[in-house]
C-alpha cells in the first residue's frame, strides 16, 4: 500500500552568479587512499564557503550573459520516442568556449502559456553508459513521454556532475564508494554543492515566445535558479524515480541534504533479492495508513510483486462506493471494476464462476457479471455501478436483486487472504476486515495517461504524488 506526499521546502543555496569548472580548468585535489569514513575525516578536509550567493549580483549579471547566447541550426527530429523539432543554441562563455545547448521541442510551444519545461543537465554515465547510481536517464525519459503527451521543451544542458565536469564526477563517484555522500564528496573536492548556470535558459525561452511555464523537476534550487532569471514558472510537475540498490544513498542524499522533492527512501525501501530484480517494500505505516483511509472512505493505491502482475490497483472498501469514488476510478483505470467477495457470501447471491474451466494466468476467479436489477438506468455510468457494488456490500440483499449478466465483475477472495494469495483481490478484502467493514472490497487497475498500458511503480509513484 503506498501513500505519499511532497514536503515544501526551501532551497539551501540560490542561483550561483557564474558556472565555476566545468570540463575545463579545474583539477581534483589529490585524494589520498582511504578505508573507511575514520580515515576521510581524520584528513584535512576543504570545505568552500558555502553562504548564498547574492539573486540580486546574479540578476545584474544577466543581460550580459544572454547576449552571449545565439540560435544556430534547427531540424526535424524523428526518434524511437516520437517526432520532435530540434534546435541548437551556442553560448560564449567568459573563457571565450562556445557551448552547444540542444532544444527539444514538442507541439506548438511558440508565443505559449504554462509550457511544459524540463531544464535537463546532461548525465553521460547514466544517459550513454546505462549507470543505476542516479536517476538522471529516467528523468530525462519520463520527460520526453510528457512533453510529448502535452507538448512542452526538454533544454539539454551540457552541466556533466552538477557542473563539476566528467572527471570530477568521477572523482565525487569514487569518494561516495568509500563511504561519502554526494553532497561531501564535491565538498571534499573542493567544490561547492552545485556549479550550475542557467541564464542561458532565459534568452532560449525568450526567443521561442514562452512567456510562462510548467517546470518538470524535483530540485528547489533549479527553481530558485529560474526564477531569479525572471522566468515565470507557474506550477511544478514532479519527476519521481523510485531508488534502486545502487542509486539509494544518492536519492537519499538529495532528498535530506539538497532538499529535492524526492520519493521518500524510508517509505521505500530497496530490496535486494537478486542481481537482477529490483524489488520495494513500503512498510507498515503504509499499511496502517492505507487501513484508516479505507475506514474513512478514501481510496488508495496497492502494489503486488514487481515478479507478479507489476500491476497498481485503486481499491476501496464496497460499503464506501460512492458515486465520487467510483466515478475517480473509472477515469483513471482501464474502467473494468471489479468486487472482491467471499466465496459463501458469492453463493448465497448466486454468483458461480464465469467459467468452469479458469485458465487466467493468476486464476483470477471471476464470476458472473451482475447489474442492479431496480433503481439503475443502463448500468455503466458512475452512479449505477456505485448503486450495484452498495446492494452487493449490503449484508441484506438478496440473489434476486440482480441481473445477470451486467457491468460489475465480482471476484472470489481466497480464504486466508495475501497471506494464501498475495493478489489485488485478496488485498481489497483483507483491507476492509482490517478497517471493521463489511469484507467486500472494490479494484481495478491503474493506467498509464495515454491509457495503452498498465501503470508500474514510478508511473504509480508520480500518480500518488500528483493526483
Amino acid at each position: 500500500c503506498s501513500a505519499f506526499g511532497s514536503n515544501a521546502m526551501k532551497p539551501s543555496i540560490s542561483c550561483l552568479k557564474q558556472l565555476r569548472g566545468g570540463s575545463e580548468g579545474i583539477t581534483p585535489k589529490n585524494v589520498p587512499a582511504m578505508d573507511s569514513i575514520g580515515d576521510i575525516f581524520s584528513n584535512k578536509i576543504y570545505f568552500p564557503n558555502l553562504n548564498e550567493a547574492s539573486i540580486s549580483e546574479n540578476e545584474s549579471s544577466n543581460e550580459e550573459i544572454s547576449q552571449n547566447v545565439q540560435f544556430y541550426s534547427q531540424c526535424e527530429l524523428p526518434t524511437i520516442k516520437g517526432n520532435f523539432k530540434l534546435r541548437i543554441y551556442r553560448q560564449m562563455t567568459n573563457e571565450g568556449k562556445v557551448v552547444e545547448i540542444m532544444v527539444v521541442l514538442s507541439g506548438n510551444v511558440f508565443d505559449g502559456e504554462e509550457v511544459a519545461l524540463r531544464v535537463h543537465d546532461q548525465c553521460v554515465t547514466s544517459e550513454v553508459l546505462g549507470s543505476m547510481r542516479c536517476d538522471c536517464k529516467q528523468q530525462l525519459e519520463k520527460s520526453f513521454e510528457y512533453i510529448k503527451q502535452n507538448k512542452g521543451i526538454i533544454i539539454y544542458m551540457p552541466q556533466e556532475g552538477r557542473g563539476i565536469g566528467l572527471g570530477n564526477k568521477i572523482a565525487a563517484y569514487d569518494l561516495q564508494d568509500k563511504g561519502l555522500d554526494t553532497v561531501d564528496a564535491n565538498r571534499y573536492l573542493g567544490f561547492m554543492d552545485d556549479h550550475r548556470s542557467y541564464e542561458a535558459v532565459t534568452f532560449i525561452l525568450n526567443d521561442l515566445g514562452v512567456r510562462s511555464v510548467k517546470i518538470l523537476t524535483n530540485n528547489p534550487f533549479k527553481i530558485s535558479c529560474l526564477k531569479s532569471l525572471g522566468i515565470d514558472i507557474r506550477s511544478r510537475v514532479p519527476v519521481m524515480i523510485p531508488p534502486n540498490r545502487h542509486s539509494r544513498r544518492y536519492l537519499e542524499a538529495k532528498f535530506s541534504r539538497m532538499r529535492h522533492f524526492c520519493v521518500d527512501t524510508e517509505k521505500v525501501q530497496a530490496v535486494d533479492t537478486s542481481e537482477e530484480s529490483e524489488n520495494y517494500a513500503f512498510g507498515k505505516e503504509s499499511v496502517v495508513s492505507a487501513i484508516q483511509a479505507i475506514k474513512d472512505g478514501k481510496l488508495v493505491v496497492v502494489t503486488d510483486d514487481e515478479n507478479r502482475e507489476n500491476e497498481g490497483d485503486l481499491i476501496c472498501a464496497g460499503s464506501k462506493a460512492c458515486v465520487d469514488n467510483m466515478a475517480f476510478m473509472i477515469k483513471y483505470t482501464s474502467g473494468v471494476i471489479c468486487v472482491s467477495m467471499e466465496e459463501s457470501r458469492l453463493e448465497q447471491l448466486n454468483l458461480p464462476p464465469m467459467v468452469l474451466n479458469n485458465e487466467d494466468p493468476k486464476a483470477t476467479a471471476f464470476t458472473v457479471t451482475v447489474d442492479l436489477k431496480n433503481g439503475i438506468s443502463t448500468g455503466i455510468s458512475a452512479r449505477d455501478r456505485s448503486a450495484t457494488i452498495l446492494a452487493l456490500s449490503n449484508p441484506s440483499s438478496k440473489a434476486g436483486d440482480f441481473n445477470r449478466p451486467g457491468h460489475i465483475f465480482p471476484l472470489k477472495y481466497a480464504s486466508g487472504g495475501v497471506l494464501e494469495r498475495a493478489g489485488h483481490t485478496e488485498a481489497a478484502v483483507d483491507l476492509a476486515k482490517l478497517a471493521n467493514l463489511h469484507p467486500v472490497g472494490v479494484l481495478c487497475e491503474i493506467t498509464t495517461k495515454d491509457g495503452k498500458d498498465m501503470a508500474r511503480l514510478p508511473e504509480l509513484l508520480e500518480f500518488c504524488e500528483v493526483i
